[in-house]
């Protein structure tokens, strides 16, 4: 809303003598009041502010501006009562074939609507690489309840018949357990701290086999932290659960980098340690300690903030994440779109200790070799050794988990990058 020209009440735009309205004559204006009972006599003015028609449409249009509306903004949450369709969603919905249908109306006689009604289930689970979808949950508290019961369905396809605890914060909107409860799942409830998030050691104490999920907030809590909102995220098929998360957003001009406009003569920095996908492999079959894993888990939980208003402040030409595709993968892309070649000096670069040796033992994840066959031709490993050869270009495709940033500065204002990278990350890029 427009405060500086439209923030007044309707009351302190009147003005005397303005008039937005022509009404028909009062055929009763002549009639005496004593006809009417004292108590539906008006004894003195209205006082209805005197203002013309554009005023009011432009006042009441401004003060409605103070809502929250499907044309002026996005909604992003999914909760109850706050779903927004795009008007020509509403308009086809409001077609005959749909508005004339009964509920009872059978089946042979509403073939058109559950053709519709079949592809749409099919469109959205294509989209988003889901092996089905469903279009019965009627709200928030019902698509809650559909969750828990995919959840509960996969461990007893398994034969797990142990997992029927839900762990809740205590923070939980009411749903969240009236839905564990229907479901047929005991509810276990964990503490959060005082600025909502979860209280940790509390969720440590009911950890177990047998809980079937966790309604939990850990990636919540680490947007916050980012000063954004959790609202979507993206799905791989694998045996094993991920997780990730979709990004959108609005960046001022001046403050955009683009994964391409590297130049000659630029300096690369990586701002984070490499390695994770070969030491999470090696964890998998108990070749690393949890001890060993600590400092993986440090790297991927933090956040590339530091490294993000590095870039902005020195003036970077190109940036990118450095995550699924590995060093190599990002790297070959940027280099790609900006049109020039790069040297990596493989000594510089940031390992955790155990990677070259995980490497050299074949302790490879699988996505590490698509990675190698899509950089063949482009990656040349400078070393006389071709086992080492082999493993050097191993350790710079293995694909990252929450990896860091790989930037191309100008030579000139490499030190304002390392300068604004440690203050901000409190290390060395």
């Amino acid at each position: 809303m427009n405060k500086t020209c439209y923030g007044q009440l309707i009351f302190e735009l009147s003005r005397p003598g303005r008039k937005g309205y022509s009404l028909p004559q009062n055929p009763w204006a002549d009639t005496p009041s004593a006809t009417l009972p004292d108590t539906l006599v008006r004894t003195r003015a209205v006082g209805l502010p005197e203002v013309d028609e554009p005023t009011v449409a432009r006042h009441y249009t401004n003060m409605s501006n103070n809502n929250f509306g499907v044309d002026t903004g996005f909604y992003p949450l999914g909760s109850c009562t706050m779903k927004y369709n795009p008007k020509i969603n509403e308009e086809v919905a409001a077609l005959p074939g749909f508005t004339a249908l009964h509920p009872a109306q059978p089946a042979d006689y509403a073939q058109g609507a559950l053709r519709l009604y079949d592809e749409t289930q099919k469109i959205l689970a294509e989209l988003t690489g889901l092996a089905q979808f469903t279009l019965n949950p009627y709200a928030g508290a019902h698509g809650e309840l559909t969750g828990l019961m995919v959840i509960r369905s996969y461990h007893l396809k398994r034969g797990d018949t142990a997992r029927t605890k839900i762990i809740i914060p205590d923070s939980a909107h009411g749903t969240n357990p009236a839905s564990a409860a229907v479901c047929g799942l005991s509810i276990v409830e964990v503490k959060s701290l005082p600025d909502g998030t979860i209280d940790i050691d509390s969720l440590k104490e009911v950890l177990g086999p047998d809980v079937a999920g966790e309604v939990v907030r850990g990636g919540a809590d680490k947007a916050w932290e980012a000063g954004t909102l959790v609202v979507g995220g993206h799905t791989i098929e694998d045996d094993e659960p991920k997780y990730g998360l979709a990004v959108m957003g609005v960046v001022h001009p001046d403050r955009i980098v683009r994964n391409y406009g590297a130049k000659p003569g630029d300096a690369l920095y990586l701002t984070k340690t490499l390695g994770t996908g070969v030491m999470a492999a090696a964890h998998k079959i108990g070749l690393v300690s949890d001890e060993d894993m600590d400092p993986v888990v440090e790297g991927m939980a933090e956040l590339n903030r530091a490294a993000g208003e590095a870039m902005v402040e020195a003036g970077v030409n190109a940036g990118t994440d450095v995550t699924g595709f590995g060093l190599a993968g990002h790297l070959l892309e940027m280099l790609d779109a900006s049109g020039v070649s790069a040297k990596i000096d493989y000594k510089a670069l940031p390992l955790f200790p155990q990677v070259e040796q995980l490497v050299d033992d074949y302790c490879r994840p699988g996505r590490l070799f698509q990675i190698m066959d899509h950089v063949e031709g482009h990656l040349q490993v400078r070393c006389d050794d071709p086992v080492r050869a082999d493993n050097m270009a191993a350790v710079v495709c293995d694909p990252q988990t929450s990896g860091g940033m790989l930037v191309a500065v100008p030579a000139e204002n490499a030190p304002v990058f390392e300068r604004a990278f440690a203050r901000l990350a409190h290390r060395k890029p």
